[in-house]
């Protein structure tokens, strides 16, 4: 079941979403559970919510009951990047990140910047 969170004065409720299909019982074959079928659906729902930036990564762990490695796994599969920065943005947040190790640690004698 996926829930969505709306603000509502004075919090957030939960909105439960239910969706059903009649399906032939040939869908279900020997070797293919229904349950199969709810987690592909629940993850496909999960995943596109994710890319649109209507759920965070954390909510997306929590609906899918998985670790956050392996959320990282499915959002490569799914062409999603990980973060909201460009490539440019991205080189920019490196620089400083190297700029701030050098400064930190250059100083006590334990790092060089070859």
């Amino acid at each position: 079941m996926l829930k969505a969170k709306y603000k509502l004065e004075g919090g957030t409720v939960p909105k439960i979403l239910r969706i059903e299909w009649e399906l032939l019982d040939e869908a279900f074959s020997e070797g293919f559970e229904e349950s199969t079928l709810v987690a592909a659906v629940k993850e496909e729902a999960a995943l596109h919510l994710l890319k649109e930036g209507r759920i965070s990564q954390g909510k997306t762990v929590e609906l899918l009951s998985i670790s956050r490695h392996d959320l990282f796994d499915l959002m490569a599969t799914y062409d999603i990047p990980v973060t909201g920065l460009s490539p440019e943005e991205m080189k920019q947040e490196f620089e400083q990140a190297d700029e701030l190790f050098v400064r930190k640690w250059a100083g006590k004698g334990r790092f060089q910047k070859t």
